[in-house]
């Protein structure tokens, strides 16, 4: 388990090195952190983690009762920041807080990189 939150660390390292990148947090779908990585030292990770697990949950009604099928991400954009939240498992989610103009195309290719094995450790947890 030591050893996979190590490997955890290292990808969120990864994703916190792209431009725009100002948080990264995996956290359970019960809105538990599980591994967190910001620059600001002052991020309130227990708070970020209730409400991502919020949103995903409502997200994941609207397509299931309303839409059909299954969420991909979810992005938040407002006037100083954006959070983009990504499904890893039914049970963890990844999310990234971002500067306002952070370049979406980067972030998504890092993290389609990076998605197999995030599932792959947290399974193992």
């Amino acid at each position: 388990m030591i050893e996979n939150l190590e490997k955890i660390k290292e990808i969120l390292s990864d994703l916190m090195s792209i431009e725009g990148v100002r948080s990264a947090i995996i956290t359970s779908s019960d809105g538990l952190p599980i591994e967190i990585a910001s620059l600001d030292n002052e991020f309130d990770a227990d708070t970020v983690s209730a409400l991502v697990s919020t949103i995903k949950g409502a997200s994941t009604s609207i397509f299931s009762e309303c839409l059909g099928g299954r969420i991909k991400n979810v992005l938040i954009e407002g006037s100083s920041a954006k959070i983009l939240i990504r499904p890893i498992t039914n049970e963890y989610l990844l999310a990234l807080v971002l500067d306002a103009h952070a370049n979406l195309g980067m972030i998504n290719i890092a993290i389609t990189k990076y998605l197999e094995d995030l599932k792959n450790l947290v399974s193992e947890q």
